[in-house]
């Protein structure tokens, strides 16, 4: 059924859809690592000490051994799920002509929470993980029931439509050279990576080698850089167990904060406007999105209650706009709809 565009939140609905679909792998996972009777503060403690890895980019060794494989899903797993949902849920949503059933080849499994998001986007698609470590490879293999190869994908030679590499590129020797050989391999390169600066990098630059890519903002390049990698920031519904870790630990998540890059070859955007970067900020007299256009920051007012007469948005929608530019970067919009609404829309019937 068609939802009106007045009244559909395209963000939520992407974020509602992904967390029912991730619940049942995530309750079949916690079973199968004996999570229902873990001490939580001993978890909390596992998935701080798996963080600080992460984030040096030394974390993948340590995926052989229990107390890591355990911190990874209770905290990792769920973010990577919603992460991928939402870049293939955006790509198949915007990208004409769309993929019917893909050949998809998810590079870096981990413990398979990216090979179900693409399932779930992409039903009817042929897929396989590669995955070097054993353990991690083993564990994919037997929640998904998928094919999941023990391989280094950096030496494999790989065909098919879609490359999915959901933050395992910047972690290689050589990303770039990487990237360019997998993008010359598949009809279409999908790069996730965390809101960090080697993430951002990698896309940027590959987004200048390649071209024509699907980015957060839309640019080739970012003002923002400098004080923020990550455009995508989505408000997260995380199952409960993430949840309650979530509040034991130093550096609380408050968002999922991400970059992003789709490069394909042969296929065009149906549609692009302004990424928005806030929920609506309302003050006195006025309310407003901050928001991003073409790699420039960029405000989109709204006086009184003009607001109720346009499509409710949330942040990371793409939307498109009319308005009177008030002072540099400030504009007051007479008109707004929501991109992401109409393409799902349309893709759903």
């Amino acid at each position: 059924m068609k939802i009106p565009s007045s009244s559909y939140t395209p963000i939520e609905a992407f974020l509602r859809e992904a967390s029912n679909s991730l619940l049942p792998w995530f309750e079949r996972g916690k079973r199968m690592l004996g999570l229902e009777e873990y001490p939580l503060r001993r978890l909390a403690r596992e998935a701080a000490r798996l963080s600080d890895l992460l984030v040096k980019g030394r974390a993948g060794p340590y995926l052989k051994e229990e107390w890591a494989l355990r911190a990874y899903f209770a905290f990792f797993f769920p973010q990577g799920y919603l992460k991928t949902f939402f870049v293939l849920k955006e790509m198949g949503a915007l990208l004409r002509p769309p993929f019917p059933s893909p050949t998809i080849t998810d590079l870096g499994t981990g413990l398979g929470a990216s090979m179900l998001a693409a399932r779930e986007v992409f039903p009817g698609s042929d897929l396989r993980g590669l995955e070097r470590i054993k353990t991690a490879a083993e564990f994919a293999r037997e929640l998904t029931g998928l094919t999941v190869l023990v391989k280094d994908f950096t030496r494999a030679k790989i065909e098919g439509d879609i490359a999915l590499a959901v933050s395992s590129l910047s972690e290689t020797k050589d990303p770039l050279a990487l990237a360019q050989r997998l993008w010359k391999e598949h009809r279409c390169l999908v790069v996730i990576e965390p809101g960090w600066s080697r993430g951002y990098s990698l896309i940027m630059e590959l987004s200048r080698k390649i071209g024509s890519p699907l980015l957060p903002c839309g640019g080739s390049s970012c003002s923002l850089s400098k004080n923020d990698w990550c455009h995508a920031a989505l408000p997260f519904r995380l199952p409960d167990l993430t949840v309650r870790l979530n509040s034991l630990l130093r550096h609380k998540l408050k968002f999922l904060k991400f970059t992003y890059g789709v490069f394909c070859r042969g296929f065009s955007l149906k549609g692009w406007g302004v990424r928005l970067r806030s929920p609506l900020i309302k003050e006195k007299g006025k309310s407003y999105y901050l928001a991003c256009r073409g790699g420039k920051p960029i405000k989109l007012e709204f006086m009184g209650r003009a607001k109720g007469r346009f499509p409710q948005a949330f942040c990371c929608d793409l939307v498109d706009f009319k308005g009177k530019e008030v002072s540099p970067g400030v504009f007051r919009v007479e008109d707004l709809r929501v991109i992401t609404s109409e393409a799902m829309n349309k893709e759903e019937n």
